[in-house]
């Protein structure tokens, strides 16, 4: 197995859907032109081009390779470590809840900022930022000091202050826009806070609480469907799955085994946040990239 292949395997799986869904949307946007783009990117809400669904089918739009190339970087680098930290359902959800909270605020800016009425339905915004503002965000919270490297910036920087930073200088841009600049600062703003009360709500109502409970189980479906859309790998993933022999669980050997693979994975977690990511073994390594996204 190349190096390459070997790399791709250990992506998680909802990572490794969101990377191929990307490239694949914008390979049909390069070769249905301008008419997918249009119709699925989102519009301001006055427009009698808007339709709900757009607050999802924009995220998965690009302007330009460069657009694709950096957020899908971004994606890769940091999704990974959220996904596996979070869960698979877990992840998912933050993952579209910060689309969705992106699309949101940018609307929200567009009638602050006064739209023309006589050019409604040239407002339109595409790109999975404000979802990948909200995954840099969960890595600011979840691993504040963990050192993060720049290219033009010759020293590391703590992930809480890299990630402060940045949403200062959205702001920033978002305030006091300059000529010619046509990106969504306050969609990024929005991925970043719809994402920090998602992770604060988690925090107030752990996993299982029957009204949380509730809300993610809604897209369990759903993100079985994406799974199985996008992956190799057909193992069901509801309660009764098969085990590595074909066989199938009981309820009780189920419930035991889950117990004990989070038992590891708190262990895992609670040594990160002692002494960072880098005192990991190899094998937990693995378990944290492998057990976590099952």
């Amino acid at each position: 197995m190349s190096r390459f292949s070997a790399e791709y395997s250990n992506i998680p799986r909802i990572t490794k859907a969101l990377l191929i869904a990307n490239f694949v949307i914008f390979f049909l946007q390069f070769l249905l032109g301008d008419l997918l783009s249009y119709y699925l990117s989102l519009h301001y809400v006055a427009s009698r081009d808007f339709h709900f669904f757009q607050l999802i089918t924009y995220m998965f739009l690009h302007g330009g390779f460069s657009h694709l190339f950096f957020n899908m970087f971004a994606l890769w680098m940091f999704g990974q470590v959220i996904e596996n930290y979070l869960g698979t359902e877990r992840y998912l959800i933050y993952y579209i809840v910060c689309g969705i909270g992106a699309g949101i605020l940018q609307e929200v800016s567009w009638y602050w900022s006064g739209v023309n009425p006589f050019a409604v339905d040239n407002y339109m915004t595409v790109g999975a930022s404000g979802a990948i503002f909200g995954i840099l965000l969960a890595f600011g919270m979840l691993f504040p000091n963990q050192p993060i490297f720049l290219f033009f910036i010759p020293i590391p920087i703590k992930a809480k202050y890299f990630v402060a930073g940045y949403a200062l200088i959205e702001l920033y841009s978002g305030v006091h826009v300059s000529a010619g600049d046509n990106v969504a600062h306050f969609a990024h703003l929005g991925g970043m806070i719809f994402g920090f009360l998602m992770l604060k709500f988690w925090q107030r109502k752990p996993y299982g609480s029957s009204w949380s409970k509730k809300i993610e189980n809604a897209l369990y479906k759903a993100k079985d469907f994406f799974i199985h859309l996008f992956s190799n790998d057909k193992e069901s993933s509801f309660r009764n799955s098969s085990t590595n022999n074909g066989t199938f669980e009981s309820d009780a050997d189920w419930n035991a085994r889950k117990v004990q693979e989070e038992k590891e994975i708190d262990e895992i977690l609670d040594k990160i946040k002692a002494n960072g990511y880098d005192s990991l073994s190899k094998e937990e390594k693995e378990k944290l990239f492998r057990k976590r996204s099952n």
